[in-house]
């Protein structure tokens, strides 16, 4: 039983064992060349592809792994997770997790990396909280600084996203947003 994982190479399906998170809930995979990480109910697990087995890591993460919903890879193989208390990186063997700067902006829908491969974004939508205009989604974090920058944009709808994604090609910034931004 359990969900199941697959990995597909341009012509064929294989399935990616998965004894060691069979039965857990996966939530996300993220992948750049070799650095593969899922997210499951248990927390973020990196394949090993080499030794075609999963590494669970939840050093540095809060008891309540649930909230881990998101991961993605950049360039250089960090693995960076989202959470409703923010995002999270793993420079080595423990997780560092970053808040961002606003209350309703810490719950992480979705994130993704940015044209330059340095910056990781997040989108905030607002699930509850302040009122209308009060939440800060969406930011770019600059670890290199340390900083968080806001998308200022008059058109962006309440600033509240649901998802992102972001060309590596052109650095073009995606973001979605679901139809009722009063939510």
């Amino acid at each position: 039983g359990g969900d199941s994982i697959y990995a597909y190479n341009g012509s064929s399906t294989n399935t990616v064992s998965t004894r060691l998170i069979e039965g857990e809930l996966v939530r996300d995979i993220g992948a750049n060349g070799s650095k593969v990480w899922v997210v499951t109910n248990y927390g973020p697990s990196r394949y090993r592809q080499v030794l075609r087995t999963w590494m669970h890591n939840r050093n540095g993460i809060s008891d309540n792994l649930i909230d881990v919903q998101r991961v993605r890879v950049a360039d250089d193989g960090t693995p960076w997770i989202g959470t409703k208390d923010g995002v999270g990186f793993l420079p080595d063997t423990t997780w560092m997790m970053v808040k961002s700067p606003g209350p309703a902006s810490n719950y992480v829908e979705d994130l993704c990396i940015d044209g330059t491969h340095k910056l990781v974004v997040t989108t905030g939508y607002r699930k509850a909280g302040p009122p209308p205009g009060a939440d800060r989604g969406p930011l770019r974090y600059a670890p290199a600084t340390l900083k968080w920058e806001q998308f200022l944009a008059p058109d962006l709808p309440a600033n509240r996203a649901s998802t992102c994604d972001a060309s590596p090609v052109d650095g073009m910034v995606w973001l979605g947003f679901w139809g009722d931004n009063t939510i």
